[in-house]
């Protein structure tokens, strides 16, 4: 998806504000930073899920993330991967008035993992951060 799918999706889901934050490569879509993600992942609070339950929204459990131990869903009819977690730990910057997980915390997360995967987006990040200056980070 590129940033103009991603942003239709995000409306279309139409989630409560300050419930949620788009993470990983859709963050990185978002800023520009990628052109394309193959999916949409976010990270939502408990009462963004109270909201998922009772939108008529169809999702299923996945597996726990192991590295956080957030339980991981994904909604049925749509290409959305999301977490559960406490709203304090969701750190994100409004981009283009959505909310971003912070670039600091994928870059941290990926030089943690460190896989093969995660080196254009090192590097990508790093460029980034280098080139715009940090942002302030925020909890949603």
């Amino acid at each position: 998806m590129n940033k103009i799918e991603l942003i239709e999706l995000i409306e279309k889901l139409n989630l409560p504000d300050d419930e949620y934050s788009i993470c990983s490569t859709g963050s990185l879509v978002i800023r520009d930073i990628y052109d394309k993600a193959k999916d949409l992942d976010l990270q939502i609070t408990d009462k963004c899920f109270g909201y998922i339950k009772n939108s008529g929204l169809k999702y299923h459990f996945k597996d726990i993330n192991h590295e956080f131990s957030h339980p991981l869903y994904n909604l049925d009819d749509y290409d959305v991967d999301f977490f559960v977690m406490p709203k304090e730990e969701i750190l994100c910057d409004y981009v283009d008035g959505y909310p971003c997980q912070d670039v600091k915390v994928i870059l941290e997360f990926k030089k943690y993992r460190n896989l093969p995967k995660d080196q254009e987006p090192i590097r990508l990040i790093e460029e980034y951060l280098k080139n715009k200056g940090e942002k302030h980070e925020r909890n949603i």
